[in-house]
């Protein structure tokens, strides 16, 4: 309820904050609040990113708001959920493709004739 993206919220850290809590139980701490956990997204923006990182993060973050905006649409049947599932899929081969194709034009460069 009070975290985002994994991340405890600002909301309840500031309740802790103001109630003085200095230290928490551990049995109050959940497994994905551990730096040693191995997070599914790196998006997450901090203050010590690349401005590299950054244009990936905004793409990130404007993909996650329309896939989510499509995904509440297609909840709506289960014939809207196969729809979206077939269209990841070819999606998800076009971009492989894409990849794959870059990655051989990095290989083998055109040379421009003198």
């Amino acid at each position: 309820m009070f975290k985002s993206r994994g991340i405890l919220c600002r909301h309840s850290l500031s309740i802790l904050s103001f109630e003085r809590v200095d230290n928490v139980a551990p049995k109050y701490i959940l497994e994905c609040w551990s730096k040693n956990l191995k997070r599914r997204h790196t998006h997450i923006k901090s203050s010590q990113d690349e401005p590299l990182l950054e244009l990936r993060s905004k793409r990130f973050n404007d993909l996650v708001f329309r896939s989510h905006n499509i995904c509440e649409f297609a909840s709506e049947s289960e014939e809207l959920t196969r729809i979206l599932h077939r269209t990841f899929d070819k999606v998800m081969v076009e971009m492989q493709e894409y990849q794959e194709r870059s990655k051989e034009k990095v290989r083998y460069p055109i040379k421009k004739r003198r």
